[in-house]
């Protein structure tokens, strides 16, 4: 390979990673937009009554598509391991708000602004294995690609997928445990 073959691969790759990084930033745009519409949300309104959750979810519905379109590189309705790893990723980032609609999220389920900063806290010393089991709950048929129906039950507030999200993150007790402590014996 001459050096004027390797300068063309050279560029052709930087131009990849510049796509690459646009479509990074835009999309951790998306997701910032989404968790804060969530925080303004839970500071502003009850996250238990039915048409709050409804009109939230109708504002949060075109970022959910927006931010999986992003990733979706090839148009087909499916992110592959790896757009789906990136995608959860993002949404999982504390740098794009998640830990803070969490927290109001929590906050407007349990009343109590303590528990949830420590059911927070208990993430935080968890994320690793809690994101773990929760990318389970995005990915229903478990082979590691992600379809638009799934993010968009996963991430729709109120779902029973979603709440499923919420008990993988440690961040919803069971009905019939409501201490945090569960969590961490089964996270530990």
């Amino acid at each position: 390979m001459n050096a004027k073959s390797a300068g063309r691969r050279v560029l052709r790759l930087l131009r990849h990673f510049k796509v690459l990084l646009g479509v990074l930033e835009r999309s951790s745009q998306t997701f910032a937009k989404y968790f804060q519409l969530i925080k303004a949300h839970c500071d502003t309104t009850l996250i238990n009554k039915p048409a709050a959750v409804r009109q939230l979810n109708g504002k949060l519905f075109p970022f959910i598509v927006e931010a999986f379109q992003r990733h979706d590189k090839d148009g087909d309705g499916v992110l592959n391991k790896s757009e789906a790893n990136i995608f959860f990723s993002l949404f999982v980032s504390e740098r794009l708000g998640f830990v803070h609609a969490a927290r109001g999220l929590v906050t407007q389920y349990t009343g109590d602004a303590e528990k949830a900063s420590a059911q927070i806290l208990l993430y935080q010393r968890h994320k690793d294995t809690m994101d773990s089991k929760a990318f389970e709950v995005f990915d229903s048929n478990e082979d590691g690609y992600l379809q638009l129906h799934e993010a968009v039950s996963a991430m729709s507030i109120g779902s029973e997928k979603n709440e499923a999200l919420l008990k993988a993150f440690g961040l919803r007790a069971d009905d019939t445990d409501d201490d945090t402590t569960y969590w961490a014996d089964h996270y530990a």
